[in-house]
C-alpha cells in the first residue's frame, strides 16, 4: 500500500496553480448551489465529489484529469449511488487506507492514510490526509494537489427543516436506496462535526502555508472558520485572480 503506484501520493502538485477547486459535499445546501444557473461552470476547473454528490457528477464520459471521488466511509458501498455512480465515474478515486482490504473489489482505486488533527495542528510534510469525515479529506487533498482558491459546497454542518442530505429534496424515487444497513441518522452523523472542526482548524493553517484561500459557499453553514460567500460570489472572486 506504501507503494506511490496506488496511493494518493502520486496527485500530490498535479493541479499546481490551479485558479480553483471546488469541493462538492453533500449537504442540503448543494440542493439549491446545483438550481443555480451557473453551477455547470463549476466542472470547467478540478472538482472534488465527496460520498453521494457523485449524484450531481457529469462524469458518465470524458477525460478525469480534473475530476476527483474521495471517501472515508465504506459505509458509502451500501447505497445504491456507490454501483450507479461511482463505479461507472470516470474520474480518479480515492479512499481511505482502512479500504485496502477491499482492493479487489476496487479496480484503479488510490489510497490515503488518515492524519490526526485532533489538535487542529497539521504537519505540512505529513504524507496523510484529514480525518475523520471525507470533506476534510477532500480539502486537505485539494491544498496538497496545489490548488489555489478552494470553494466548498454543501458543507453545511446543519440540517433545513427536516432535509440531512442534497438529495433529501428529490422525489422519493430518484433518492439513493440503501442496498444494505447503513447508518444515515443525522444524530450518529453531527457527532463527527466537533472533531471535523478541529481538522478545519487545522486546514486553515495548512491553506496559509500553502499561500491558498479556502471559502465556504453556504452563508448559513455551521462551519464558520472559512470565509463564506454566496455561489455568485465565485465567479466574481476568479474573476479578480
Amino acid at each position: 500500500m506504501e507503494d506511490t503506484q496506488n496511493t494518493y501520493l502520486k496527485l500530490k502538485g498535479v493541479h499546481k496553480n490551479e485558479k480553483a477547486c471546488f469541493i462538492v459535499g453533500a449537504g442540503p445546501s448543494l440542493f439549491f448551489a446545483s438550481q443555480n444557473k451557473n453551477f455547470n461552470k463549476i466542472f470547467e476547473h478540478v472538482v472534488i465529489s465527496v460520498n453521494s454528490s457523485i449524484m450531481l457528477m457529469p462524469w458518465k464520459e470524458g477525460e478525469k484529469d480534473k475530476r476527483f471521488f474521495i471517501s472515508c466511509d465504506h459505509l458509502c458501498t451500501r447505497w445504491s449511488y456507490w454501483l450507479d455512480y461511482v463505479i461507472p465515474a470516470r474520474c480518479i478515486k480515492i479512499v481511505r487506507s482502512s479500504w485496502f482490504k477491499y482492493k479487489d473489489e476496487l479496480p484503479g482505486f488510490l489510497y490515503f492514510r488518515p492524519r490526526s488533527t485532533s489538535e487542529g495542528i497539521i504537519d505540512p510534510k505529513e504524507d496523510a490526509l484529514s480525518y475523520p469525515s471525507s470533506c476534510p479529506s477532500a480539502v486537505d487533498l485539494a491544498l496538497q494537489m496545489g490548488c489555489k482558491n478552494i470553494f466548498l459546497l454543501g458543507v453545511d454542518h446543519d440540517k433545513i427543516g427536516e432535509k440531512v442530505h442534497f438529495w433529501d429534496f428529490f422525489s422519493e424515487a430518484t433518492r439513493p436506496r440503501q442496498i444494505r444497513p447503513a447508518q444515515s441518522n443525522y444524530n450518529v452523523q453531527s457527532r463527527t462535526f466537533p472533531i471535523n472542526l478541529e481538522a478545519y482548524r487545522g486546514l486553515l493553517g495548512f491553506s496559509r502555508v500553502m499561500s491558498a484561500n479556502i471559502y465556504n459557499v453556504n452563508p448559513q453553514s455551521k462551519v464558520e472558520i472559512f470565509k463564506k460567500i454566496t455561489f455568485d460570489d465565485i465567479f466574481k472572486i476568479l474573476e479578480n485572480k
